[in-house]
């Protein structure tokens, strides 16, 4: 499992994410929890996941949309190219050696298996030029945003869809962007990044706002709100934030709104979806009961067995003493 991964530097305190990965419903484990937490990450990729996160760098900064460098070529070439450059390296690679390199990259990514002739080859690899220039030249391009005239597409029409719905446009224009923090409870360190925090003096309340990003239509994402615990996920927010009240004098004790501004990509639509009390409750209970649970196992410091199943064991041995 953990040579799929790769390690990061992280804080080593817990998010909704790493609740996931202890959630047993969510085919979590007490043991990909503690990878997580210590920053083992599979790095994965689709196109639906790259149009989000273009989106969500848009709405945290929209100067974004100068730095857009429209070289992305299709998921087949740039598997191919990606590993064509783990081959090479650099720029100084031998001349030479680069179509060896081409074909061997080719033949280890399985991409086009349809084409066979060497020419051909060589010629479909061409599609890489400008994104191979790109990345080869790090230094001059490092503050740009490689993207495909398709995902600028979708960011567009979500542009578009955001300023035609009043209030999904006022809960991401301003405020805090990426407004990351540490709180603790239950004695466990908790990490929340809301993707727009306002506090709105006017109004006299403070707005906790995630972006979805979805590929069905703007209704249908309240089918499996519970089902992803995105009850969960702004509980977890709200109580974070109630918890800034006590110690940042920036966080006045105003009324909380959670919301998620939902944005079909397939219907090209925003709608707002604001958390009731009643729902952000379910969500509390919800890591609630996760947190408590990590608790026992970190006083234990047991992370290959669920309690239970160390509890069944500890019954078995006391049994056949």
């Amino acid at each position: 499992e953990i040579e799929k991964m790769k390690k990061f530097n992280v804080s080593g305190a817990v998010s909704n994410t790493a609740l996931s990965k202890f959630n047993l419903k969510e085919g979590g484990s007490p043991k990909s929890f503690k990878l997580f937490i210590e920053g083992w990450r599979e790095e994965i990729s689709s196109p639906s996941m790259d149009i989000g996160n273009l989106i969500h760098k848009y709405y945290e900064d929209p100067t974004i949309i100068h730095k857009l460098e429209f070289v992305k070529p299709t998921d087949s070439i740039k598997k191919w190219a990606d590993d064509y450059l783990s081959i090479i390296k650099s720029d100084d690679f031998p001349l030479e050696k680069r179509e060896e390199a081409i074909l061997e990259s080719k033949s280890r990514t399985g991409v086009f298996s349809n084409i066979k002739k060497k020419e051909t080859i060589l010629t479909k690899f061409e599609e890489a030029n400008d994104y191979l220039s790109y990345l080869l030249d790090k230094e001059n391009n490092k503050d740009k945003v490689i993207v495909s005239s398709s995902e600028f597409g979708h960011l567009q029409n979500a542009i578009a869809s955001v300023s035609e719905n009043e209030l999904a446009s006022k809960l991401l224009t301003g405020g805090n962007k990426e407004f990351s923090f540490i709180f603790e409870k239950f004695g466990i360190k908790i990490k929340a990044i809301i993707d727009n925090l306002i506090v709105d003096d006017d109004d006299k309340k403070i707005y906790i706002t995630d972006i979805k990003t979805t590929m069905c239509g703007c209704h249908e994402i309240v089918n499996y709100f519970s089902e992803r615990n995105y009850d969960r996920q702004l509980s977890l927010y709200r109580e974070g934030v109630l918890s800034l009240m006590k110690t940042n004098k920036n966080i006045p004790n105003y009324p909380i709104e959670c919301s998620i501004v939902n944005i079909s990509l397939r219907e090209s639509k925003a709608i707002v979806y604001k958390f009731s009390e009643e729902s952000l409750e379910i969500g509390k209970k919800k890591h609630d009961d996760l947190l408590l649970e990590i608790k026992k196992h970190i006083e234990i410091d047991e992370w290959n067995k669920t309690i239970e199943e160390n509890k069944k064991g500890f019954i078995e041995l006391w049994r056949s003493c």
